[in-house]
């Protein structure tokens, strides 16, 4: 989290302790409803959507039962996400989001 300024830029949370590594640059982040969200690994290693609205406490797994997941695109109250759920191939799911 920023307000622009090296002073006031801090980790929101260190997801890494929670996951095998932590956000990647290459990781999609989109904003929908009145969260942000984005895509990094949890504790088994496999990417799955993450969701922040802005605190510490706000940033967490969407359990969702997807696992190596990529976001495509925010659109209204919805994402776009490609993803695998279970034994399925990956597949193009829309996953609505909390205003």
């Amino acid at each position: 989290m920023t307000d622009g300024t090296p002073a006031g830029t801090k980790i929101l949370r260190d997801i890494g302790k929670d996951a095998k590594s932590g956000i990647t640059f290459d990781s999609t982040v989109v904003k929908a409803g009145s969260g942000v969200y984005f895509e990094a690994p949890s504790t088994s290693g496999n990417i799955v959507l993450w969701r922040t609205n802005g605190t510490t406490a706000g940033t967490g797994i969407v359990a969702n039962g997807m696992t190596h997941v990529r976001l495509v695109e925010a659109f209204s109250d919805s994402l776009i996400v490609a993803g695998v759920k279970g034994d399925n191939p990956a597949r193009l799911y829309r996953q609505t989001v909390n205003s």
